[in-house]
């Protein structure tokens, strides 16, 4: 069944490509901005997966750690924002781990 299928996502979430550094970057710097900028790179790209859940799941790392409250808040409301435009509902779980080792498990990390 369509709705089944999953693209599970294992990251510390720190997309450092150079473009946007998450972990200095001033457009990632508070939750406002960073959800301003996943929106506008999702028009640009055109990321969609239709008919696909998106479960990001938290991998944590020294890098993430060190981060500020407000600077950690704000690579995840991009992450939530850029995955979830058009609609879709995400959330980031933060034991990515589980998912992967129980299929039964749904996005947000409860049993189906």
């Amino acid at each position: 069944m369509e709705d089944d299928r999953r693209l599970i996502v294992a990251s510390n979430f720190l997309e450092d490509h150079g473009v946007y550094p998450f972990v200095s970057d001033w457009s990632l710097g508070n939750p406002t901005r960073a959800h301003d900028l996943a929106v506008l790179i999702h028009k640009q790209t055109g990321f969609a997966l239709s008919g696909v859940n998106i479960c990001p799941g938290h991998l944590e790392c020294n890098d993430f750690a060190s981060l500020t409250a407000e600077r950690r808040e704000a690579i995840e409301a991009f992450w939530t924002a850029y995955f979830a435009t058009g609609g879709a509902s995400v959330e980031i779980g933060f034991d990515s781990t589980s998912i992967l080792a129980d299929p039964e498990r749904d996005c947000f990390f409860e049993r189906r």
